[in-house]
């Protein structure tokens, strides 16, 4: 019983950056759009920041630092969430439920 919760419990920490990652590209490209600078040149040293119109920059240090912030602000707000929200399971498996019936059709 005891491995068992542990491998939920590794297996659900090892999924969530997978299911988030949609989730931080929308923030970061649509939602803060407008606190991005330019585009200037992009060099391979750097990593690359998607642009809104599908181009690539250089991400700059603020960059790289405001989508660290934005990414353990959605992480900590989930985590609250789900404390938060008595029988958060129930909720969970109705929401994860309804995608699976309309693809079903």
């Amino acid at each position: 019983s005891l491995l068992v919760m542990v491998g939920l419990c590794a297996s659900l920490t090892l999924t969530f950056p997978l299911a988030m990652f949609p989730v931080f590209e929308i923030v970061e490209t649509h939602w803060l759009k407008k606190f991005l600078r330019p585009a200037p040149t992009p060099t391979m040293q750097e990593p690359l920041v998607p642009q809104a119109n599908g181009s690539l920059r250089e991400a700059s240090a603020p960059d790289r630092f405001r989508s660290n912030v934005v990414r353990v602000v959605l992480v900590m707000a989930t985590v609250l969430l789900s404390v938060a929200i008595p029988d958060f399971s129930v909720i969970l498996a109705l929401i994860g439920s309804l995608p699976c019936n309309i693809m079903a059709f």
